[in-house]
């Protein structure tokens, strides 16, 4: 991250990524974040230094909700022109997030449940109504190989209220929300660390809610054309104040089993200004960086690699393919299984669903 990389281009020529709903750098983002979350179960050696589950999962929250706030800014747009009514546009929130996770997400449940997996099995209808986070606050046990869902149950959580939030509050509003959302996510750690410490502290959705908020004043920033807060906030010289953040939270991360509850938050800001400035598009290094098409392909089958990596640990295991003690082989044969399995989901799931959709849009 350099400030010389980091230049500001003009608010007017990010507008267009904005208008076209698509930014490409941003899939490189997601190849960080889950690249990040595979070394935190694989990697145990850099993972004592790095908090790499916590960085992933704090980086997708921010980029989840800043794209999807985004989309829901323009469908607002058209409700409040006429063309669209609330309903209609949170149905259609709705059925179009449902059909992307949904089917390859219950396969794999059934499949895993079918091959005998007990953390999968015994809790299926846990896994299944992505409530894996409540059943880790309720019952105080990870369950095996399969509590990374815990990520999926607390996004849709959220997720069932916010679209509303979006489409029916007035622009000051919701501003306030957000930046309301954005405080009341550290006092509810710091409250839940001495009440009920690390399954609430994590699994609950409240607990979250400031990167998805950081994520979602992104959104709100850039929706408004006459909007310059944003440009100052990214300008030469932030990125220093970023890269401050973000070692503040990875460090404060190393001192105890919790997290601390606003370094946390300040991980999520820095992650803010990362995110911001990759929709703006890096030039330089940072653009190579974030162009490269393995960084971009991992982005693209990021859910399926997200979902299938920690099942398919113990399957090689069990099949004699490396022993408990060869940590190199599982992080490079295990990450390579997922790999596959992942481009094979997103060849035969994933995109033909995504191609649907399109389609149906016209």
């Amino acid at each position: 991250m350099t400030t010389t990389s980091a230049a500001m281009t003009s608010t007017a020529a990010a507008k267009p990524a904005v208008r076209a709903g698509y930014m490409p750098q941003l899939d490189g983002v997601r190849g960080l974040a889950i690249l990040a979350v595979v070394a935190w179960h694989f990697e145990p050696w850099s993972s004592q230094i790095m908090p790499w589950g916590q960085i992933g999962v704090r980086l997708f929250f921010v980029l989840g909700c800043f794209l999807v706030t985004s989309a829901l800014l323009r469908a607002r747009d058209r409700v409040a022109a006429g063309t669209l009514s609330v309903g209609t546009a949170a149905k259609a929130f709705y059925l179009g997030r449902h059909m992307r996770l949904i089917p390859m997400y219950w396969l794999t449940l059934i499949v895993v449940a079918a091959l005998g997996y007990p953390s999968v099995r015994d809790n299926f209808l846990w896994h299944f109504f992505f409530a894996t986070n409540l059943f880790i606050g309720f019952t105080k046990q990870f369950p095996p190989d399969s509590a990374h869902f815990w990520f999926l149950g607390a996004q849709e959580q959220i997720y069932l209220v916010w679209p509303w939030l979006i489409l029916a509050l007035r622009r000051r509003a919701l501003l306030c929300v957000i930046l309301a959302c954005i405080v009341e996510a550290p006092l509810y750690r710091l409250v839940m660390m001495h009440v009920d410490p690390y399954f609430w502290y994590f699994a609950s959705p409240f607990a979250n809610l400031d990167s998805i908020a950081c994520g979602a004043l992104l959104a709100w920033l850039r929706h408004d054309k006459s909007d310059t807060t944003l440009a100052r906030l990214t300008g030469p010289g932030t990125g220093w104040i970023a890269l401050a953040l973000f070692a503040f939270g990875c460090t404060r991360a190393q001192w105890a089993m919790f997290p601390g509850p606003i370094t946390e938050t300040g991980m999520s800001l820095a992650f803010a200004w990362f995110v911001a400035r990759t929709s703006i598009g890096f030039k330089g290094i940072g653009e190579t960086v974030l162009a490269t098409w393995p960084l971009r392909g991992t982005g693209a089958v990021s859910y399926g690699l997200y979902v299938f990596h920690p099942l398919v640990a113990p399957g090689l295991l069990a099949l004699g393919i490396y022993g408990p003690n060869d940590t190199y082989a599982r992080l490079i044969l295990a990450t390579a299984a997922s790999y596959a399995l992942a481009v094979a989901s997103y060849y035969l799931i994933e995109k033909p669903i995504a191609n649907f959709k399109r389609a149906r849009r016209g």
